[in-house]
């Protein structure tokens, strides 16, 4: 995710995306720093003036800085960690009830004609 502004990636730093309250729309903090002029920032997507005393006042946008993509090597090692799951789950498949897709819990003998 870019800044609408200066088309920079979000990031944990001075490229921190900041919540324009009144609109909805996030800044980086670089632009949001620039954009503060006497207490208010104009949207530059929109044009909604979001007025506030203090820089402060804009938080962080959490969920953009959720969103930016994960280096390289988790996303590798999130893979590796999927293929493990995936292949306990097809060993685990024959424990599991083929009507109701659950672990069979219980005495084995007792009701197993009806899984």
């Amino acid at each position: 995710m870019e800044c609408f502004q200066c088309q920079s990636s979000y990031n944990d730093h001075e490229n921190c995306p900041r919540l324009l309250i009144s609109c909805g729309h996030s800044l980086c903090q670089k632009c949001l720093t620039q954009a503060f002029l006497q207490g208010a920032v104009t949207c530059p997507e929109c044009e909604t003036i979001t007025e506030s005393v203090h820089l402060s006042d804009f938080p962080k946008n959490l969920a953009l800085l959720h969103l930016k993509p994960a280096p390289l090597n988790d996303r590798r090692q999130n893979k590796s960690h999927t293929r493990d799951k995936s292949s306990e789950s097809i060993h685990d498949a024959s424990l599991l009830c083929k009507k109701h897709r659950k672990k069979v819990e219980g005495n084995k003998s007792v009701g197993m004609a009806n899984i």
